[in-house]
């Protein structure tokens, strides 16, 4: 096991533009809001019915999330992430009402914790992860980071996700910040996965990104939200997925070679029990000049094994999983 805990700032940091805007550091950032709440998460894929568990499981998940007065910063990076308030638990533990910092509890293999007011602020785990004996196999570097400003960051550098019988990605990094920007408040997730394999499937690379901004002193609510997919195929055959499936991505072919192709692709799906592979649809919502919500959507993958359900006492004969995705989430109060 390699662990190292560190109050340092480094270059990735300012890259990542996680400095206090100007003239506006500290809390002192967020002049105008009475509370907030920034939330990002972004994840390499989740799981509902399926081995890796149900649709709060996610494997190689960051979530960066802010708060405050008094201001707090909640983070985690973890091979698996169990439910999206593990960290929150670990930062309550011990932590008193006043806001000092409480202690932190060890994590568990695989999970990497930054927090503010609570210790540690800076932690990162690298080293494979098996979540059980012939389970998903997460290896990467996991770090997580937090300040008093506040800001929130989490990231995975993934190099190998490997989900026997189901996923495999290559390499990835995912990442998600929460921070004051120039006026108000900012969150942004990021989820670009290379090399995934799904039986058949093959993508060349899968970028999911969700950014959110709200202005403390005005009205101004910006959101910014894609998904994009590059060079797929099934069982060798170019495709396009989108919200409505798998189509073939050549439009010009006749339609003796297109009927041909399109059977193809449709029997290498069946043959790997695969009965549903669409994208999420995209999303970003403002009820409010307050609040603001984006979502990336991921690539959904739903299978059925009638095998698997006689086998079953409960009958469950498929389930699904979904790749990629991110989302973030601002709710604010103004003077």
């Amino acid at each position: 096991m390699r662990r190292a805990v560190s109050l340092a700032i480094t270059a990735a940091t300012v890259a990542f533009g996680l400095m206090s805007p100007a003239g506006g550091a500290g809390t002192g950032g967020f002049h105008g809001f009475t509370s907030f709440d920034a939330v990002a998460q972004a994840q390499a894929a989740t799981g509902y019915l399926f081995m890796v568990g149900d649709e709060e499981d996610r494997l190689a998940g960051a979530r960066a999330t802010i708060n405050g007065p008094p201001a707090g910063s909640l983070n985690i990076a973890a091979a698996v992430q169990r439910g999206v308030l593990a960290a929150y638990t670990y930062g309550s533990i011990g932590k008193p009402e006043s806001g000092e910092g409480g202690t932190l509890p060890e994590p568990p293999p695989g999970e990497a914790n930054g927090l503010y007011p609570a210790e540690p602020r800076e932690s990162t785990w690298q080293e494979p992860v098996t979540a059980s004996a012939a389970g998903p196999v997460v290896d990467g570097r996991f770090t997580a980071r937090a300040s008093e400003d506040p800001t929130g960051f989490a990231e995975v550098v993934l190099s190998r996700l490997d989900v026997p019988g189901q996923l495999t990605v290559a390499h990835g990094v995912i990442r998600s910040r929460t921070a004051p920007a120039p006026g108000g408040v900012e969150a942004e997730s990021i989820s670009e996965l290379f090399g995934v394999v799904i039986g058949p499937l093959r993508v060349e690379s899968l970028t999911s990104r969700a950014w959110a901004f709200v202005a403390a002193g005005s009205d101004d609510v910006r959101t910014a939200v894609s998904t994009v997919v590059h060079g797929a195929t099934v069982d060798g055959v170019p495709v396009r997925i989108t919200n409505r499936g798998v189509e073939l991505a050549d439009g010009t072919m006749g339609e003796s070679e297109k009927a041909e192709l399109a059977g193809r692709v449709r029997d290498a799906l069946a043959g790997a029990s695969v009965n549903d592979v669409r994208l999420v649809d995209t999303s970003s919502v403002s009820k409010d000049p307050s609040s603001a919500r984006a979502d990336a959507g991921a690539l959904r993958i739903v299978g059925r094994d009638d095998a698997l359900g006689y086998a079953n006492p409960q009958g469950l004969s498929g389930g699904g999983f979904e790749v990629g995705g991110a989302s973030v989430s601002i709710v604010t109060r103004r003077r």
